[in-house]
C-alpha cells in the first residue's frame, strides 16, 4: 500500500510492504516512518498531487 489517506479527521501517509526473506522463508511487514511535516494541506488545497515511489539496489526505498 502506498500513498496518502484521510481517515476521518486524521491524515496519514502510507507505505507498507510485505517482504519474504529468501533464506528463512518468513514474511515480515515494514511501514514508513510518520512524516515530520503536516499533511493537512494535501487534502485541503484542492490540487492534484503526484506521489512517486522509487526502489534502489537492494531493499531500500525512497519517495519524493
Amino acid at each position: 500500500m502506498f500513498g496518502p489517506d484521510m481517515c476521518g479527521v486524521d491524515h496519514k501517509y502510507h507505505f507498507i510492504i510485505r517482504y519474504r526473506n529468501p533464506k528463512t522463508k518468513v514474511y515480515s511487514e515494514h511501514q514508513a516512518k510518520k512524516p515530520t511535516e503536516p499533511l493537512d494541506t494535501y487534502f485541503t488545497d484542492k490540487k492534484s498531487h503526484l506521489y512517486t515511489l522509487g526502489k534502489s539496489m537492494g531493499i531500500s526505498f525512497f519517495d519524493f
